[in-house]
C-alpha cells in the first residue's frame, strides 16, 4: 500500500516540483502469501505491530541516522499535517526523529503511528516536519496486524507473553483499513505455543457472550484481562533501545 505524504517547499521551487511532490509516494513492500514477522507491540489479538524480517536492518539503521542527521537541528516547525500525511515526527522518550503517520489533529497536536516500529504518541506541530523525499526510498519496516480469527476467551495477557518480542510465521490474509490480518501457520516452530493457547480457549466462551465476537468478549473481561500495551512500560530491547525491536537501529524508545 502507498502512503501519500507532504515535502518542504520553499521559494525556489519550481512549479513542476510542487505539482510532482502532491504524487510523492512512500516505497510500498512486496507482501508475500507467508511472512517472518517479528512482534514489536502488542494492544490486543486484533491489535499489534510487527516488522518484517526479510527487510534489511542495516538499511533502516542506515535511514535512521540519515533522518537525524537532517532533522536534529532543524527550527521548530509550523508545518500543519493532514489525517494520513507521512511526515517526520519527533519521539519524546529519545528526543530523535522518526517516520510517522498522522492518525489524528486536535488543536495544535497530532497523534502518530512511528510507521517502522509501532510506537504511537501525541505530538505537538512544532516537532512534525514534512518528510524529505530521500527518505521516502524504504517501505515502512512493519505493519499493523491483527488475528483474522482467535477464541473470544483467549487470554490477551498470556497471549500477550507467547507473541511480544518474539518471531511468529503468518500467512497473510487480508489488508483492511491499514491493517493486515494474518493466521499463523502450523508448521513454524515459534507459533506452537501460540497455538495451543489459542485452541485451549475455542470452548471456553461464556454463554452470555456467545457469538457476542470481540465486543462482548471485551465488555465480560476482568480488570487483569482487560489489559492493552502500556506505551509506558519500560522494555529493553537488545540494541539498548527501551523497546522491544528486532532490528538493530534507532527504535523509538519507551
Amino acid at each position: 500500500m502507498l502512503y501519500s505524504y507532504f515535502i518542504r517547499k520553499n521559494a525556489s521551487t519550481s512549479i513542476n516540483d510542487k505539482i510532482k511532490s502532491k504524487f510523492l509516494t512512500v516505497a510500498s513492500v512486496a507482501v508475500s502469501n507467508v511472512e517472518q514477522l517479528y512482534i514489536t507491540c502488542f494492544e490486543s489479538p486484533s491489535n499489534f505491530f510487527a516488522q518484517f524480517e526479510k527487510l534489511s536492518s542495516e538499511k533502516l539503521e542506515e535511514m535512521q541516522n540519515g533522518i537525524n542527521n537532517h532533522y536534529l537541528n532543524a527550527s521548530k516547525s509550523s508545518f500543519k499535517p493532514k489525517i494520513g500525511t507521512i511526515v517526520c515526527a519527533k519521539y519524546s522518550m529519545d528526543n530523535l526523529f522518526y517516520r510517522a503517520r498522522i492518525e489524528n489533529v486536535v488543536d495544535d497536536n497530532c497523534k502518530v503511528i512511528f510507521i517502522d516500529y509501532g510506537n504511537k504518541e501525541t505530538v505537538s506541530f512544532s516537532n512534525i516536519h514534512p518528510l524529505d523525499s530521500k527518505f521516502m526510498i524504504h517501505p515502512p519496516f512493519g505493519i499493523e496486524c491483527g488475528l483474522h480469527t482467535y477464541p473470544p476467551a483467549t487470554p490477551v495477557e498470556k497471549l500477550q507473553g507467547l507473541m511480544l518480542e518474539n518471531s511468529v510465521q503468518a500467512k497473510m490474509i487480508k489488508e483492511e483499513n491499514k491493517k493486515w490480518l494474518i493466521a499463523l501457520t502450523e508448521d513454524f516452530t515459534g507459533n506452537v505455543a501460540i497455538l495451543e493457547l489459542l485452541r485451549q480457549h475455542e470452548a471456553v466462551v461464556p454463554r452470555s457472550i456467545h457469538g457476542a465476537g470481540l465486543r462482548g468478549f471485551q465488555e465480560h473481561m476482568t480488570p487483569k484481562e482487560n489489559t492493552s500495551f502500556n506505551n509506558n512500560e519500560v522494555h529493553k530491547s537488545r540494541n539498548n533501545f527501551q523497546y522491544p525491536n528486532k532490528f538493530n537501529a534507532g527504535k523509538p524508545q519507551k
